[in-house]
């Protein structure tokens, strides 16, 4: 029995990463608001490709919870992660997600140039384009753990293809497109 509802879910969380990461290289325009809205939708999306997939086929559930288990710390641990931050955002105040702006100053050729150096050499560096990047990073993370939410959204969202897909070619149907 094909998984189409949970195929759906997949699709629609890859479509709101898709406007994660747009919102990311387009920082200067991106809105702190838009940022959260695209990240809510993501979670909520991802996170009921469980309960949708036992829908489709009963005996997904329980290939979920065999599946989690047998997962890398690594990767149980995000997809715990990612839960509580569905959680989070759903019942609670919100993902635990800031915004960090930096300013970027755009030195063509002069890689290495700070502020410091310049004012040493005696270069103004109002002259140069001024940019602001926003990172997004998930609160309460080790300095080891990926905090910059789009890489751990990605990565989130593979695991739950590989899930659908392996849960797919065991009952032989086409993997999810």
């Amino acid at each position: 029995m094909p998984l189409q509802h949970a195929e759906f879910k997949l699709r629609e969380a890859r479509f709101f990463l898709g406007r994660l990461q747009e919102e990311v290289l387009d920082s200067e325009r991106s809105s702190h608001e838009n940022f959260r809205y695209y990240l809510s939708a993501f979670l909520a999306a991802a996170d009921t490709l469980r309960e949708i997939g036992s829908k489709d086929d009963p005996a997904f559930y329980g290939y979920w919870a065999t599946w989690k288990a047998a997962l890398p710390p690594e990767d149980r641990a995000l997809v715990t992660f990612m839960k509580a931050q569905r959680d989070s955002e759903i019942h609670k105040e919100g993902a635990e997600v800031i915004g960090e702006r930096t300013l970027i100053v755009e030195t063509p050729g002069l890689a290495t140039l700070t502020p410091a150096i310049a004012e040493i050499i005696g270069l103004e560096m109002s002259f140069f384009p001024r940019t602001i990047r926003t990172d997004w990073i998930f609160e309460g993370l080790g300095p080891d753990q990926e905090r910059d939410v789009v890489p751990r959204c990605a990565r989130y969202l593979e695991l739950l293809e590989g899930v659908v897909g392996e849960f797919s070619a065991a009952r032989g149907s086409p993997p999810p497109e």
